[in-house]
């Protein structure tokens, strides 16, 4: 597939990306909080043996759905794929609505990896100070210095940063189930799940309803399993596309079922101290223990208590002797997950920021925004890329500017950043809500093109995907067997019907080549 020259203000993405940079950058982009923090939440509520069965009722969901997303992806690798689709074959408004909402879910990702990595270094007693300076202005500075450079050599940085975060999962999962090893955690007494389902009476005394409530915690680390769609253009050719897409989901399954195992053997998942990432689990345990510190300043001179995620605090309570200090075998592992943790929330950050940044430009650039005749110079800098590296620098910036002030609320209200950036992110929508209510009426809005049998600008990309003079080869090829045919249907050989209806379908059609 040859390069296309981006020109000033054309938008035109570069195709770079082989299949394995592909892969990685959506494993960074998958591999983040969730996979740390909401497993110890499910955990809580319905005991080691239901998180099993969460886990294998959602990899199943996950694999079906990276099968759809995989055959969709190789037979139409577009820009901004997610909204193309739904625009096209669904409805042309849902597919605004979905195309706004999928790059609103990767901005709020990418501020909310932020505030994750602040509260996840508490447990090296870092100070507000420079856990502004550090995780507010010079990590999302550095990801915006990233995403700008040329497509190939960030493709070769997500590739050494993927293979690094898979690495750690790895050593991790190794690590706990040789600390479960030592101190004979899973079997016996200690039996994890031969327990069965155990549901927590902090928050319900009903399996089924444990069970439903850890459904969607164990869902979320499955979150953009549909990730190819978006660096799908940008690669190399569709065998790039190809083996991204088949088999980014069955790699996350294997990483995810390997780790869960480790936690659900080593984290001590019914201790009553076990601080959670969920606020709902955070709420119950303070309403029914008035004496609580899950709300306030932690015990600082408990290594231990420094943190407030999960899987940390339960890896260094491991073994720990009764009103005794934190086991001294322990922290080190303990140390090592904060740190793991850390460096998979920053690049989870940065791979989310190349996500919201490739579907703004889609949104942005697309041929129906200049078909509405809308002229707004924003809208033209979002849509278009840098000469000479066909990055989308203004779409990159824009995305992290939407909610750069968000992490700084928290230095009004003693840090409590999480409850803080959601009120503010929900804020901002209902403002972006009333603003789009109020232009529902303008011409703009409305659709002219109702047609979605006759997707005209999915095929325009596609076309893309192909040097001009390949295709047009490809359609000399085309209209040399359509002119045998409709000369064979005028012959006699159909009364007519097949000359009449080919070059119908020839007029339908339109060009299928495209200059660079």
């Amino acid at each position: 597939m040859a390069n296309l020259e981006d020109a000033p203000g054309t938008g035109q993405l570069r195709q770079e990306l082989t299949g394995l940079q592909i892969l990685l950058i959506v494993l960074s982009a998958l591999i983040g909080a969730g996979i740390y923090m909401t497993d110890v939440d499910a955990l809580q509520l319905v005991g080691p043996l239901g998180l099993l069965v969460a886990f294998l009722i959602l990899s199943v969901i996950a694999a079906c759905i990276g099968e759809t997303v995989s055959h969709l992806v190789q037979l139409f690798p577009t820009p901004n794929a997610v909204f193309e689709y739904v625009y096209n074959f669904v409805d042309h408004e849902l597919g605004w609505v979905v195309g706004f909402s999928y790059w609103y879910a990767w901005v709020t990702t990418f501020a909310l990896e932020m505030l994750t990595a602040a509260s996840i270094t508490e447990y090296w007693g870092l100070n507000h100070i420079a856990i502004g300076v550090i995780f507010y202005v010079a990590v999302p500075v550095l990801c915006i210095v990233i995403n700008s450079i040329h497509v190939k050599y960030f493709g070769w940085i997500e590739t050494a940063g993927g293979l690094l975060k898979v690495l750690l999962i790895m050593i991790l999962a190794i690590a706990f189930y040789a600390v479960a090893g030592k101190y004979g955690l899973g079997t016996g007494n200690n039996s994890t799940i031969g327990r069965g389902f155990v549901p927590n009476p902090d928050y319900t005394n009903s399996t089924g309803t444990a069970f439903c409530m850890a459904l969607p915690l164990v869902a979320w680390k499955f979150g953009g399993i549909e990730s190819t769609t978006m660096a799908a253009f940008e690669a190399k050719t569709v065998g790039d596309i190809a083996l991204a897409s088949r088999s980014i989901h069955w790699i996350l399954i294997v990483l995810y079922f390997f780790y869960t195992l480790g936690v659900m053997f080593t984290v001590p998942w019914d201790a009553s101290d076990l601080t959670s990432f969920h606020p709902w689990v955070n709420i119950t345990k303070a309403a029914n223990d008035s004496n609580s510190r899950l709300f306030g300043t932690f015990d600082r001179l408990d290594s231990c208590n420094k943190s407030t995620i999960g899987v940390v605090k339960g890896v260094c309570n491991i073994h720990r002797p009764q009103d005794g200090g934190p086991n001294p075998d322990v922290s080190g592992l303990a140390n090592f997950v904060n740190a793991v943790l850390l460096y998979s929330v920053i690049s989870c950050g940065n791979a989310a920021l190349y996500m919201a940044s490739r579907t703004l430009y889609g949104l942005a650039s697309s041929e129906r925004v200049r078909r509405k005749g809308i002229s707004n110079p924003v809208i033209r800098y979002l849509g278009s890329t840098r000469p000479g590296t066909g990055v989308p620098f203004y779409a990159v910036v824009f995305s992290w500017l939407i909610f750069c002030w968000a992490p700084f609320l928290g230095f009004a209200s003693g840090g409590d950043w999480p409850a803080l950036a959601d009120e503010g992110f929900l804020l901002v929508l209902w403002a972006i809500l009333k603003v789009w209510n109020g232009n529902w009426n303008k011409v703009w809005w409305v659709s002219k093109d109702r047609n979605p049998s006759n997707p005209e600008m999915l095929r325009d990309c596609i076309d893309n995907l192909n040097s001009a003079w390949n295709k047009a080869a490809e359609r000399e090829q085309q209209i040399e067997e359509s002119h045998e045919f409709v000369a064979w249907g005028a012959n006699g050989a159909l009364n007519g019907h097949a000359a009449q209806r080919m070059s119908s379908a020839r007029s339908d059609l339109g060009p299928t080549d495209r200059g660079p």
